[in-house]
């Protein structure tokens, strides 16, 4: 049987911390403590011939609530990516507004240079200025 990587912190907890000689036997299941019988013992580890062993129920209901938590968390972190979403887009907006009179002072400082009517002096001052809000 395969178990999911997700799945194994949540299996983990469930095993027996002090298990009993049966348990590591193979001759009941470390998880519900019923004898195998007729069922497949599915080894837990550290090797498939030693350590702990389960049923194939006991493990599929312990995946099915690992899946369940997992993806509860993972609806819990899409809400919240939302919801600092929503917070950060009225920031972002200023920002953005910020940096486009920024744009249009530039563009007009662009403008008066072209024109050649200022000052060189006047137009460096203005650039400096420029960068600074940009800044």
């Amino acid at each position: 049987m395969h178990i999911p990587a997700y799945a194994h912190a949540t299996i983990r907890a469930a095993l027996p911390t002090v298990p009993t000689s049966r348990q590591v036997g193979a001759v009941d299941c470390c998880l519900c403590d019923e004898p195998f019988g007729e069922r497949a013992a599915v080894p837990l580890g550290p090797t498939p011939e030693s350590g702990l062993f389960g049923c194939r129920e006991c493990l599929t209901r312990l995946v099915a609530r690992a899946r369940r938590a997992r993806d509860a968390d993972r609806l819990r972190d899409a809400e919240r990516a939302r919801d600092e979403s929503a917070e950060w887009e009225p920031a972002r907006a200023r920002h953005l507004a910020r940096l486009d009179r920024v744009r249009e002072a530039a563009e007009a400082v662009a403008e008066l240079a072209r024109d050649g009517e200022t000052a060189a002096l006047r137009v460096a001052w203005l650039l400096v200025s420029l960068e600074s809000a940009y800044t």
